[in-house]
């Protein structure tokens, strides 16, 4: 099974329950950029502190004037509860999966989410990094004095699994008895996800798509947990 967001989270099951019944592999990781409506970004908010996200988003910031933009309201968009995008953003920037958003609408699907932001003024969202574009423009967002830009040859970029908004993708396969050792891959599973562990499907599956190639050390323990479960 795929997730984007982790099973616990996404199931309610605990840490112990999953290990039992699952292993996680994590194949590439998503950046998660919040973006602006064209006019607020043309208007100069090109940037925002993750305290000016999160006040946003908790409803103590409710006008693009308090954080330098025009005197607007801001609209805010959310993802669907339960997806993996809104399940993440609530861990990474608000600190828990449950926590309290005040939002104006929320969207199912990523797609449906850039077109909002590309319909109304005054918009705020945050989406999955694949499904940005020129129509779309992430902004930056400085994190404790340290500003990730929608630049992938910046020093520090969105694009980089160091991102504090990103999100692991996983693969779960099931703990079966008929499994080698009884453990939670057989050999077709293991086949697959070698190769997306390699040059080949992080460039093709990973990168070609938007997102976030392991760094190496990741890579490395994905691919010793794989050997750990086979004969």
């Amino acid at each position: 099974g795929n997730s984007s967001g982790p099973i616990t989270a996404e199931l309610g099951w605990s840490e112990s329950e999953a290990d039992e019944r699952v292993v996680d592999h994590v194949l590439g990781r998503d950046g998660q950029p919040v973006v602006v409506s064209s006019n607020i970004y043309d208007a100069g908010v090109t940037q925002l502190t993750g305290e000016e996200v999160r006040g946003i988003y908790q409803g103590d910031i409710t006008n693009w004037n308090e954080v330098g933009g025009p005197d607007q309201p801001i609209y805010v968009i959310g993802r669907a509860e339960g997806s993996g995008t809104d399940t993440s953003f609530r861990l990474n920037m608000l600190g828990d999966a449950d926590a309290p958003m005040d939002v104006d609408t929320r969207f199912g699907q990523n797609q449906q989410v850039a077109q909002a932001v590309q319909q109304n003024d005054g918009a705020i969202a945050y989406m999955a990094l694949a499904f940005t574009g020129p129509q779309v423009q992430p902004i930056g967002i400085n994190f404790d004095g340290t500003l990730y830009e929608p630049d992938r040859d910046a020093e520090n970029t969105i694009f980089d699994s160091e991102y504090p908004l990103n999100r692991d993708l996983h693969m779960y396969t099931l703990v079966e008895d008929s499994n080698p050792n009884g453990g939670g891959t057989n050999l077709k599973e293991a086949a697959f996800l070698n190769m997306c562990l390699y040059e080949f499907g992080q460039s093709v599956f990973v990168e070609g798509n938007n997102y976030i190639p392991l760094p190496t050390s990741d890579l490395e323990a994905e691919k010793e947990k794989l050997a750990a479960l086979m004969p």
